[in-house]
């Protein structure tokens, strides 16, 4: 049976809390700032990756691992925008 889809509220209020659990591993206090800031580092590595697919200067990785490792720093953007929503109050829907 196919689970019903998460709303993005859903969705946010979920990925806020997972935020919240890094600050009990002695992480900074985990807030929009933080997730602005973390957003750039993980639009960065994107970038390097795509560009991984297209040229030969950097080092090859198979184009399964680069999709995977892609893959994650997608899931990272849609993370840290959607924490950032959650801590500023802002609906996505």
């Amino acid at each position: 049976m196919c689970e019903r889809m998460k709303s993005l509220n859903e969705l946010k209020k979920e990925i806020a809390k997972n935020f919240k659990e890094y600050e009990k591993t002695g992480t900074k206090q985990w807030n929009y700032k933080t997730a602005a800031m973390d957003l750039q580092r993980q639009i960065g590595s994107l970038v390097e990756y795509v560009m991984q697919m297209e040229t030969e200067r950097f080092p090859k990785l198979s184009k399964e691992d680069l999709k995977e490792k892609i893959a994650h720093e997608l899931a990272d953007i849609i993370a840290d925008v959607t924490f950032t929503a959650h801590d500023l109050d802002i609906d996505l829907e």
